[in-house]
């Protein structure tokens, strides 16, 4: 069963991030049609962050990853929102954002929010 969540952004063009679980990163992403192009050699990571232009990031971790992978792929996601909807990336905006979304994923992942 797959672990999923999505995250969303109402102010900012209703932009979504589906987050899941996966041991297979390339078998996942081609379950996706706007990404299944980008799959191939992305085992080798611990997690990726997949965008296909529109207003949704596909971000996949391998279980129990570490603060620092959320965080990592969390500011890969937030930098390809907020440059699609046009929003400055002044240091309060993405702070706030930032921490919003590794909190959201972290509960996530720790079993503490279902997908």
């Amino acid at each position: 069963m797959a672990r999923i969540i999505t995250i969303e952004f109402p102010v900012f063009s209703d932009f979504i991030f589906h987050v899941e679980i996966s041991k297979d990163f390339d078998k996942t992403i081609k379950k996706y049609p706007s990404i299944a192009h980008l799959s191939g050699d992305n085992d080798n990571c611990d997690a990726v962050t997949l965008h296909s232009g529109g207003l949704v990031v596909f971000i996949f971790f391998h279980p129990n990853p570490s603060v620092g992978n959320i965080a990592h792929e969390s500011w890969h996601a937030l930098r390809h929102m907020f440059n699609t909807v046009g929003v400055e990336l002044d240091s309060e905006t993405v702070a706030y954002h930032l921490g919003f979304t590794v909190n959201s994923i972290f509960k996530f992942v720790r079993g503490k929010r279902r997908g």
